[in-house]
């Protein structure tokens, strides 16, 4: 029994050497290793930023393009409208966000008068406004007093 005692100890001094030896060099690398492990992840970090931040300028010029060209297309249409008969009035072809916009707002008017009395006064100052301008040109003398002001 000596003989196995002896050997089992041999072999238990000869694993726990390993083991140490082991840890003692897991403990060495451990420092090198992190910091490796903490510079590659910063490097994908790094390039995975910079790829969305390349996504998101591809996806403003996407967006300003849009914007342009709608706007440039409603142009056109404007003009094509413009320069060719169409019996429908409200053809004006605008982007089709503005386009509602316009009719929200059309539709908030319209009850309170903004879209038609309004206009035909401000029309019939202007008319006012052109006959006194006519009269003055054909030699009359008119003088228009607010309130009924004195000639001081």
């Amino acid at each position: 029994m000596k003989f196995v005692d002896k050997l089992l100890s041999f072999l238990k001094k000869g694993f726990q050497f390993i083991l140490d030896g082991l840890g003692n060099l897991i403990d060495l690398l451990k420092y090198p290793l992190g910091f490796l492990m903490s510079l590659l992840e910063g490097i994908f970090y790094f390039i995975a930023q910079v790829f969305n931040i390349v996504i998101q300028i591809i996806m403003l010029f996407v967006a300003l393009f849009q914007y342009l060209f709608s706007v440039v297309k409603g142009v056109f249409r404007t003009i094509t409208s413009w320069l060719t008969i169409n019996p429908n009035p409200n053809d004006v072809s605008f982007p089709s966000t503005t386009s509602q916009g316009f009719k929200v707002l059309v539709e908030q008017l319209q009850p309170t008068g903004m879209m038609t009395v309004v206009p035909l006064l401000c029309l019939a100052f202007l008319w006012f406004y052109f006959i006194l301008k006519i009269i003055g040109l054909l030699g009359g003398s008119i003088q228009v007093r607010v309130h009924g002001g004195s000639k001081d």
